[in-house]
């Protein structure tokens, strides 16, 4: 769950499929939103452990968006899967992060930040026109253009 002080929104992002719900503060949806990756349904396998007349996860599920943050009016989320358009070589060593316009929940753009050594994105904020995102030990900023940010 993530908070826009801009659209006064609160912003929850499933990991499991591609969507995302917009509300206001009184938990009124205010729309929901579809990421770019086509799971539109949540792949996860349960069984049944009759010993204990239990259910279990049978395998850990096929997570999609990793996770995410909001500044102003957008919302980052760190994609977990590979897109059929894309070069598997380059998303081997970097993460993608998507980019939606909270206003509309349009997608706008993707971008990738490179692994730092064998290290991958951990954890990520977005704050003052930076990202900074965790790389194992290592913390990185990186500043963002205005141009692809204005409202």
């Amino acid at each position: 769950m993530n908070y826009s002080s801009v659209s006064n929104s609160l912003v929850y992002l499933y990991y499991y499929r591609n969507e995302f719900i917009c509300a206001d503060t009184n938990l009124n949806l205010k729309y929901r939103g579809k990421t770019i990756d086509t799971n539109t349904v949540a792949k996860i396998k349960i069984a049944k452990l009759n010993s204990r007349n239990q259910l279990t996860l049978a395998e850990p599920p096929l997570l999609v968006n990793k996770s995410a943050c909001v500044w102003k009016n957008y919302l980052f989320v760190q994609s977990h899967l590979i897109a059929d358009n894309e070069n598997k070589e380059i998303f081997r060593h970097a993460s993608v992060m998507d980019v939606y316009n909270l206003q509309t929940g349009l997608y706008r753009f993707s971008f990738y930040l490179g692994d730092y050594g064998q290290n991958k994105v951990k954890s990520f904020k977005v704050a003052d026109n930076h990202l900074v995102a965790i790389f194992g030990r290592y913390y990185l900023s990186y500043q963002l253009s205005p141009k692809y940010f204005s409202n």
